[in-house]
């Protein structure tokens, strides 16, 4: 009777298996927030990264408009 009944599941075997589940499910929600956190970080990185080469771009382009302004006004 004992080896037909071995693995049957017990009540401590369920709250063993649950505890089990929890820990598990913890440890990943801990691990998606950190992943969360460094992605937004990289994001922030990033718009900041592009915002400063936008501001680059543009006054390049004012300066080789103002460029070609002047050389068209010495030329006239």
């Amino acid at each position: 009777m004992g080896d037909a009944t071995s693995g049957l599941a017990t009540e401590a075997r369920l709250l063993a298996t649950e505890a089990s589940l929890q820990a598990q499910l913890a440890a990943t929600e801990a691990s998606l927030e950190q992943g969360l956190l460094e992605l937004r970080a990289d994001l922030a990185a990033f718009e900041a990264r592009f915002v400063r080469a936008l501001w680059v771009q543009g006054f390049g382009i004012l300066a080789g408009t103002g460029a070609i302004i002047t050389i068209v006004s010495v030329l006239d």
